[in-house]
């Protein structure tokens, strides 16, 4: 299975204790890896939050973390959601770009279920969300 998880405001690979990481990350960082090794693709999507990071990051077999520009980065966590529609469409073409296409979105937190909601309509797959 092909899967999009959405961390919208949440790097799984941000260093632990700096702003705004935490257990989210770890969460979502633990369920790509282990559904990579379980035989699945799954690409990662969150916004940049230093400018040093690198676009993608091989999180371990079959599971990629993917950068995507979306607002600038270190943005408050209450301006994030001016930057969903930018976020979506960033995703949307790297999908295009890469020839990817996925088979569920599965999202973290509100601001990920935003997003994860415009893309499965788009893509025309099902949404999972988890708070």
């Amino acid at each position: 299975m092909n899967i999009a998880i959405i961390s919208f405001h949440g790097c799984p690979v941000a260093r632990l204790g700096e702003k705004d990481t935490g257990g989210m990350n770890v969460y979502v960082l633990n369920l790509a890896k282990e559904l990579g090794e379980l035989g699945h693709t799954v690409d990662v999507f969150t916004r940049f939050h230093d400018p040093s990071d690198p676009r993608k990051v091989d999180m371990g077999p079959g599971a990629t973390l993917i950068h995507v520009e979306a607002g600038p980065p270190g943005q408050e966590k209450a301006d994030l959601p001016m930057y969903i529609d930018e976020f979506v469409a960033k995703v949307s073409s790297t999908e295009i770009s890469e020839g990817r296409s996925y088979d569920i979105v599965h999202s973290n937190y509100w601001l990920s279920g935003k997003a994860g909601s415009i893309l499965s309509t788009r893509w025309k797959i099902p949404h999972v969300v988890t708070f």
